[in-house]
């Protein structure tokens, strides 16, 4: 899989998975989830901030779009505040991240498939007719 497919194919997954998560988890482990996921984004972030990166390019991308489903699980977190107007603002929030999510994979899959459809192949191959 190429990275580009890992990084467009998340963007419209892990906010289906961040719901299903709120929706199953107990609160307290739906929590421990959330900080769970803070202190590996963080690391994430620092790490390539100091430019460490593994050998393999997917899976530093697969770990960066960890990020993405931390914003998306900590907006649900917000949702089960009693606060009001943390409510309000965690569903604002999450609104305009599940379109922004809809639209940029969208636009993304569409820049993808133009680009591989504009590629032209390196050798050309030709058919001879064989004359007995």
């Amino acid at each position: 899989m190429d990275s580009a497919w890992l990084v467009l194919s998340t963007v419209w997954l892990w906010p289906i998975s961040a719901f299903l998560l709120f929706r199953f988890l107990k609160e307290r482990s739906f929590a421990k989830l959330v900080r769970w996921l803070w202190i590996g984004s963080f690391l994430i972030l620092l790490i390539c901030r100091l430019g460490i990166s593994t050998r393999n390019s997917q899976l530093d991308w697969a770990l960066l779009t960890l990020v993405l489903l931390t914003g998306f699980v900590t907006l649900w977190l917000g949702r089960r505040s009693s606060n009001s107007e943390i409510k309000d603002f965690s569903g604002f929030g999450l609104v305009l991240a599940y379109l922004g999510c809809i639209v940029f994979g969208s636009i993304g899959i569409l820049g993808l498939l133009w680009s591989i459809g504009e590629l032209e192949p390196n050798t050309l191959i030709t058919y001879r007719t064989i004359r007995p």
